[in-house]
């Protein structure tokens, strides 16, 4: 008799942890959909920063959700979202630094002076209930990086050779997301908030509102690192008859996320080193 072997796929390593992987992701965005409704549906209102003046509070790029409250629980220090008396079509999210008969002042955290309005209760929109830094990000991404995903899944599905379409999706998605890193600007971005002078000598007033840490550095030698939502004061010494000054900024990465960035650059390596296929062999059979 020929012996013949039978093997098995149903042990598959791989296949296992793929189906614990996906299942633990539906759960996480089934249960995050259900609640972002159900806060919805109660009023609530969510808000994504566009601008620095909130500081490391809420960073751009952060999401706010915002909790309608009544006028008479607001407390100085509370950060509320508002439309500005002078334009009702803007939103900002500020904080409450007074109140009084006449109304309500806020300032941004890193500004050097109150806003030029009085708030009332027609203009607030809620209470700040939730600040949660970079997800305003992945909010305005993720919709253009599941199309643009799809889109590349779906082309390098006409590639026959296995090989080759795995690696042209992963080339295509990354490529997207590449793309989106360019749009939105998320990993670097170093904003001027404005000049002056003291005893001294000159400064400038900068935030870092991306999430890689940054080393600024000023003519005539000072510098400073931040993290994403940090703001410095930076001295400065001008140069030549104008008064002119640089500063450059720079990604400083400390060791821990150098670490990261390179375990997640390989882990579609490891992945393939370390868990492959489990094929089981039976006996031969007369």
């Amino acid at each position: 008799m020929t012996a013949r072997h039978f093997r098995s796929s149903d042990l598959n390593i791989r296949a296992v942890i793929g189906r614990i992987a996906m299942v633990a992701a539906i759960t996480v965005i089934v249960v995050t959909l259900a609640g972002t409704a159900l806060f919805l549906l109660r009023g609530g209102r969510l808000f994504v920063i566009q601008s620095p003046s909130m500081g490391s509070t809420a960073p751009i790029g952060s999401l706010v959700a915002t909790t309608p409250v009544p006028w008479s629980s607001l407390h100085v220090g509370d950060v509320i979202t508002f439309h500005p008396p002078t334009d009702l079509v803007q939103t900002y999210t500020h904080r409450i630094v007074s109140i009084s008969a006449r109304g309500i002042e806020t300032r941004g955290d890193v500004n050097s002076a109150t806003d030029g309005w009085l708030i009332h209760p027609a203009n607030l929109v809620g209470r700040a209930s939730l600040i949660l830094p970079a997800m305003g990000w992945v909010v305005e991404m993720m919709p253009w990086l599941l199309v643009g995903s799809a889109l590349v899944w779906w082309i390098a599905g006409w590639i026959e050779q296995r090989q080759w379409r795995d690696a042209a999706r992963h080339l295509g998605i990354a490529s997207v997301a590449l793309i989106l890193v360019r749009v939105f600007h998320p990993l670097f971005r170093v904003i001027v908030l404005g000049f002056g002078s003291s005893a001294h000598g000159d400064q400038v007033h900068i935030v870092s509102e991306g999430l890689l840490p940054i080393r600024a550095v000023a003519s005539g030698g000072a510098h400073s690192v931040l993290s994403y939502g940090q703001s410095r004061v930076v001295s400065v010494v001008p140069m030549g008859s104008h008064h002119l000054f640089t500063l450059s900024e720079q990604v400083f990465l400390p060791v821990t996320w150098l670490i990261t960035i390179l375990a997640i650059s390989f882990s579609p390596f490891l992945w393939r080193l370390l868990v492959r296929p489990l094929h089981l062999h039976h006996p031969a059979v007369s």
